[in-house]
């Protein structure tokens, strides 16, 4: 599980980020849920979120139930860093910080619009939780990833 400081800042979300979709492009989706761990309401498998890629949004799908539904079932994660479109996903991320009243421990929230696949930039969209894990740290954790 990788921790930031309370205060980090839009820069060092991204770093994380960066990583997690690394992880993804080597197709280790349990190293993806490990450093980033999944909002225990979503119930998040290394499968799910497997599928939820190569299903463009729409985890729980087999491979043949994705490509009869989307033509293609070969959609792969790739790297943020090497992205042709990374300056435009760059751009597009948007960190909030609040603090709702249902969720105390919740500081914010990010989406990660524009998950590269393919080489490019998709229309699917990370959804994390900045949730305070001690008085001076907190976690991304990961809620979703779907198409907007």
């Amino acid at each position: 599980m990788r921790t930031l400081p309370m205060d980090a800042d839009d820069g060092a979300i991204l770093e994380v980020l960066e990583e997690w979709t690394d992880l993804l492009a080597a197709e280790d989706y349990a190293g993806a849920l490990e450093m980033l761990p999944p909002d225990p309401e979503q119930n998040w498998t290394p499968a799910l979120l497997e599928s939820d890629v190569y299903g463009y949004g729409l985890p729980g799908m087999s491979r043949e139930e994705a490509a009869e539904q989307f033509g293609s079932a070969d959609y792969k994660v790739t790297s943020l860093r090497e992205c042709v479109d990374r300056e435009e996903i760059v751009q597009a991320l948007d960190v909030g910080r609040f603090v709702p009243k249902a969720l105390p421990n919740v500081v914010g929230m990010v989406h990660y619009e524009g998950v590269p696949l393919n080489g490019k930039r998709s229309d699917l969209t990370g959804i994390f939780y900045l949730v305070k894990v001690s008085e001076g740290e907190m976690i991304l954790q990961f809620h979703d990833l779907h198409v907007m």
